[in-house]
């Protein structure tokens, strides 16, 4: 499938958990537009907002925490991305449900055991809004589905930083947290020792503390909470 979609797309992303799958998916020709990688799909490795579209087909149900993973395709997806993610839903019938105990017989391990509705329920869940779906028949029903974001509330998140004592140390504090995540805003204030953010996704604490304190400074105290922008006429 990744070396057919690479012959229409500028640049694909081909990335499984498993080494083995990956050296042999390298194996075949390919087209320049394709990059083969390793990747947890509970961790990926890309920038934020990186990616068009995302594709991941017939994983979800195997995975022990799959909202993980769909936080993780959030955050790398652009805002009007597209996440394309087809999943085994064959709970729904007895003869479905007898097949995967046969699998799982044979060491084959099988997490959620969704019907259609459910999967799809999941996905809105976790953040995604369904714009397109089809259940494809057969012993092992298939729920293909196409989501985008819901948008997602802005975040304000409030650091205490210990050290900051004038603009330059607030400039710095500022472009470390710009560098290492997608913010919408920062603001330091050194006679405050206080470092204010807006995002639109949430931010790993300990990352955060690690941004900041490669900078020499240290980080006190970290607050969040939801964040509204104000209105010309709001008091």
């Amino acid at each position: 499938m990744s070396e057919q979609l690479a012959r229409s797309v500028k640049m694909l992303e081909a990335a499984d958990f498993s080494e083995e799958m990956i050296r042999e998916a390298k194996k075949h020709p390919s087209s320049a537009r394709l990059h083969y990688s390793v990747q947890d799909a509970t961790n990926l490795t890309y920038a934020d907002a990186s990616f068009d579209a995302v594709v991941i087909s017939n994983a979800l149900h195997i995975m022990p925490e799959p909202e993980k993973a769909l936080a993780e395709i959030r955050r790398v997806l652009k805002q009007d991305g597209i996440l394309f993610a087809p999943t085994f839903t064959a709970a729904e019938s007895l003869l479905g449900r007898t097949r995967i105990h046969i699998m799982e017989l044979s060491g084959f391990r099988v997490f959620h055991r969704w019907t259609p509705q459910e999967y799809l329920r999941f996905l809105q869940d976790n953040g995604f809004a369904v714009t397109d779906r089809e259940v494809l028949g057969g012993v092992l029903a298939l729920t293909y589905a196409e989501a985008k974001k819901r948008k997602s509330k802005m975040l304000k998140i409030t650091v205490q930083v210990d050290g900051m004592m004038c603009g330059m140390c607030e400039s710095h504090v500022n472009d470390a947290v710009r560098k290492a995540f997608s913010v919408k805003k920062v603001t330091s204030s050194h006679s405050k020792g206080q470092t204010t953010i807006i995002a639109e996704n949430d931010i790993d604490e300990n990352a955060l503390r690690s941004a900041i304190g490669a900078t020499g400074y240290e980080v006190k105290k970290v607050s969040k909470e939801p964040y509204e922008k104000k209105g010309l006429f709001h008091r």
